[in-house]
């Protein structure tokens, strides 16, 4: 046998040797702990409406890397509106909150879309998470009477108000006393008695005292049954608009004892 062949033979069975303490190295020695990387999340958890504002719940989730969240937003897509996000560090989740002022458009809604987008760095690049969701709105108007005193052509009515926007009670009109058990008026007035009572949005409860132009009656009977009856006009104001809106309201009592 040649040298050179000598020599080829060795350097094969070098590199085939090499080859098989390499491979018995990383069967024996390396361990490797493989995890799934999954990307990051946000997603709407819930809306509500309160003091004349959409309030907007995110979480956000990160993978395994932390990320720095340098902004975004959330938008209301049949209104255009848009809220930012502000920055934050994000190791694991977080629950973000934004706020949008509720609108006379949002009113005339029963669903939101919302989408959005989340920026940041993670791992040192950049990244982009975007969201969508549809979520149901419910727009409550509420105007009660709680109490309803009469004397002399005079009442003195209490009132309950909600709103989800600042609004003004312009006035209360053609409004009644009836007694069920009798049917018959004890006093009424077919005018518009002006109120003008600013409230912020939210609940309000308030008390007026309303003259009769029209009195039949001077006092109560003991023991009868009563029902007081009109309308009241509420001004809403919605950002850049103003709303009127005439609820029709009863209140029935038992007048017992001078109560």
């Amino acid at each position: 046998m040649k040298f050179e062949e000598k020599v080829f033979i060795a350097i094969v069975l070098v590199m085939l040797l090499s080859s098989m303490v390499l491979v018995f190295y990383t069967k024996n020695i390396i361990k490797v702990e493989r995890g799934v990387l999954s990307p990051p999340t946000a997603k709407v958890l819930d809306v509500k409406l309160t003091q004349g504002k959409i309030i907007i719940t995110i979480l956000i989730n990160d993978t395994i890397y932390p990320i720095n969240v340098t902004g975004g937003y959330v938008q209301i897509y049949q209104t255009n509106q848009t809220a930012k996000i502000p920055p934050f560090s994000l190791s694991g989740s977080k629950k973000i909150n934004v706020t949008i002022p509720f609108s006379y458009e949002d009113s005339t809604l029963s669903l939101l879309i919302l989408r959005g987008l989340v920026q940041g760095i993670m791992n040192g690049s950049l990244v982009y998470i975007t969201f969508s969701s549809t979520e149901p709105i419910h727009v409550v108007y509420s105007i009660d009477v709680k109490n309803v005193t009469y004397s002399k052509g005079i009442s003195n009515l209490t009132l309950y108000t909600f709103f989800p926007v600042n609004y003004t009670v312009i006035s209360v009109q053609f409004y009644s006393i009836v007694n069920d058990n009798l049917s018959i008026f004890i006093a009424r007035t077919n005018e518009i008695t002006p109120v003008n009572l600013s409230f912020p949005a939210g609940e309000n409860t308030f008390s007026l005292n309303l003259n009769y132009s029209e009195v039949f009656y001077n006092s109560l009977m003991n023991g009868n049954l009563y029902t007081f009856s009109g309308k009241v006009t509420v001004l809403l104001h919605y950002p850049g608009y103003n709303e009127s809106k005439t609820f029709y309201v009863t209140h029935e009592f038992l007048y017992i004892n001078g109560s």
